[in-house]
């Protein structure tokens, strides 16, 4: 599995798992903070301020996630 992400804007990045979108990051002026939204739950998850340290997260949770389910 493969999470790519595609700019929108400067506050806003879709993430696709191949070639179906997963969600989207946005970042929330209130909270200070990137914000993941998962398409298929619509709940939101707050990372960090810095857009790199969210992908990093995002990343790890990914590689994590595919380890215990393989």
């Amino acid at each position: 599995m493969m999470i790519t992400y595609e700019k929108v804007n400067d506050r806003e990045y879709e993430l696709w798992e191949d070639d179906e979108k997963i969600g989207y990051l946005e970042w929330d002026q209130r909270q200070e903070a990137w914000v993941f939204w998962n398409t298929a739950t619509d709940d939101g998850t707050t990372y960090f301020e810095d857009l790199e340290e969210t992908v990093e997260q995002i990343n790890d949770e990914v590689m994590i996630w595919q380890e215990e389910n393989n």
